[in-house]
Protein backbone atom coordinates (compact mmCIF):
# COMPACT_ATOMS: atom_id res chain seq x y z
CA UNK A 1 0.00 0.00 0.00
CA UNK A 2 1.26 3.67 -0.76
CA UNK A 3 1.18 6.20 1.27
CA UNK A 4 -1.33 8.58 -0.28
CA UNK A 5 -3.58 5.04 -0.11
CA UNK A 6 -3.41 4.78 3.51
CA UNK A 7 -7.44 6.88 4.38
CA UNK A 8 -8.81 5.01 1.17
CA UNK A 9 -10.91 2.83 2.67
CA UNK A 10 -12.09 4.89 5.89
CA UNK A 11 -14.72 7.47 6.15
CA UNK A 12 -13.58 11.10 5.28
CA UNK A 13 -9.94 9.81 3.63
CA UNK A 14 -10.01 13.41 1.80
CA UNK A 15 -9.92 15.12 5.35
CA UNK A 16 -8.01 12.37 6.89
CA UNK A 17 -5.59 13.20 4.04
CA UNK A 18 -5.42 17.03 4.51
CA UNK A 19 -5.47 16.31 8.64
CA UNK A 20 -2.43 14.04 8.56
CA UNK A 21 -0.22 16.31 5.64
CA UNK A 22 -1.14 19.45 8.30
CA UNK A 23 0.36 17.57 10.89
CA UNK A 24 3.31 16.26 8.84
CA UNK A 25 4.00 19.83 7.70
CA UNK A 26 2.96 21.47 11.46
CA UNK A 27 6.02 23.32 13.24
CA UNK A 28 4.41 21.60 16.59
CA UNK A 29 3.80 23.85 19.15
CA UNK A 30 0.87 26.08 20.83
CA UNK A 31 -0.49 29.02 22.24
CA UNK A 32 2.29 29.26 24.33
CA UNK A 33 4.66 29.11 21.13
CA UNK A 34 2.71 31.44 19.24
CA UNK A 35 2.90 34.36 22.28
CA UNK A 36 6.47 33.67 21.42
CA UNK A 37 6.71 34.12 18.36
CA UNK A 38 4.37 37.26 18.44
CA UNK A 39 6.81 38.62 21.56
CA UNK A 40 9.67 38.36 19.13
CA UNK A 41 8.45 40.15 16.04
CA UNK A 42 7.15 42.92 18.18
CA UNK A 43 10.95 43.45 19.42
CA UNK A 44 11.60 43.13 15.59
CA UNK A 45 9.54 45.64 14.82
CA UNK A 46 10.60 48.01 17.79
CA UNK A 47 13.89 47.39 16.74
CA UNK A 48 13.21 48.49 13.17
CA UNK A 49 11.20 51.59 13.96
CA UNK A 50 14.44 52.28 16.43
CA UNK A 51 17.05 51.82 13.26
CA UNK A 52 14.77 53.96 10.99
CA UNK A 53 14.34 56.55 13.77
CA UNK A 54 18.84 56.53 13.79
CA UNK A 55 19.00 56.78 9.92
CA UNK A 56 16.24 59.52 9.87
CA UNK A 57 18.63 61.36 12.76
CA UNK A 58 21.94 60.89 11.05
CA UNK A 59 20.26 61.96 7.66
CA UNK A 60 18.78 65.30 8.98
CA UNK A 61 22.17 66.13 10.43
CA UNK A 62 24.00 65.46 7.83
CA UNK A 63 21.60 67.58 5.97
CA UNK A 64 22.63 70.55 8.14
CA UNK A 65 26.50 69.58 8.53
CA UNK A 66 25.98 68.99 12.28
CA UNK A 67 27.91 66.35 13.96
CA UNK A 68 27.18 64.99 17.42
CA UNK A 69 29.74 65.92 20.10
CA UNK A 70 29.74 64.15 23.46
CA UNK A 71 30.28 66.32 25.95
CA UNK A 72 29.67 64.05 28.69
CA UNK A 73 32.97 65.08 30.55
CA UNK A 74 32.25 68.74 30.96
CA UNK A 75 28.65 68.73 32.46
CA UNK A 76 26.67 67.82 34.95
CA UNK A 77 23.96 65.31 33.93
CA UNK A 78 22.16 61.60 34.51
CA UNK A 79 21.65 58.81 32.62
CA UNK A 80 18.11 60.11 32.06
CA UNK A 81 18.77 63.41 31.39
CA UNK A 82 22.12 63.79 29.05
CA UNK A 83 22.59 63.94 25.26
CA UNK A 84 24.94 65.11 22.98
CA UNK A 85 25.26 68.65 21.52
CA UNK A 86 24.83 69.00 17.92
CA UNK A 87 25.97 71.41 15.50
CA UNK A 88 29.52 72.15 13.60
CA UNK A 89 32.72 71.77 15.05
CA UNK A 90 33.10 75.68 15.23
CA UNK A 91 29.94 75.42 17.27
CA UNK A 92 31.93 72.39 19.29
CA UNK A 93 34.83 74.06 20.11
CA UNK A 94 32.18 77.58 21.51
CA UNK A 95 29.93 75.74 23.68
CA UNK A 96 33.43 73.85 25.32
CA UNK A 97 35.13 77.31 25.66
CA UNK A 98 31.61 78.52 27.65
CA UNK A 99 31.42 75.62 29.24
CA UNK A 100 35.15 75.66 30.74
CA UNK A 101 34.84 79.77 31.59
CA UNK A 102 31.67 79.04 33.75
CA UNK A 103 34.08 76.48 35.50
CA UNK A 104 36.48 79.65 36.61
Amino acid sequence: MKNEDIHKSFNHADIRDFLGRAFHSSQGGGVGELRTIDKKIQELNDRRKAVIMGMAVKDLAAMLDWEEWDISALVPYDNKTYFPFVGTETEFDTIVSTIKAERE
